[in-house]
């Protein structure tokens, strides 16, 4: 996908406007070009499902925080889970549980 097109699905974020930052504190190591090699072949219909799996659990951890439940309950579950089966996994298939 362009930059264009992931920023009309991601209502204006630019994620191309971070790449300094990145090169400049990960750009060397083997997760970051994995990353980058696994994103790269990311489909239109791949990131629109990583932007409904991220919306549910952004609502899901501020429903937590608003019932006074500490924020790591969240860090240990599923978004743990989500992200790195997201960033590590090689593929955004759910992996079964």
């Amino acid at each position: 996908m362009s930059s264009q097109d992931l920023r009309d699905m991601f209502d204006g974020f630019d994620p191309a406007q971070y790449e300094s930052e990145v090169q400049e504190r990960w750009g060397d190591t083997d997760a970051c070009r994995q990353t980058d090699e696994r994103t790269r072949n990311y489909t239109r219909a791949d990131w629109a499902q990583l932007k409904e799996e991220g919306e549910k659990l952004t609502s899901a951890y501020l429903t937590l925080m608003d019932r006074g439940f500490c924020p790591r309950v969240c860090r240990r579950s599923r978004w743990r889970h989500t992200l790195g089966r997201i960033f590590n996994a090689g593929s955004i298939t759910p992996h079964p549980t």
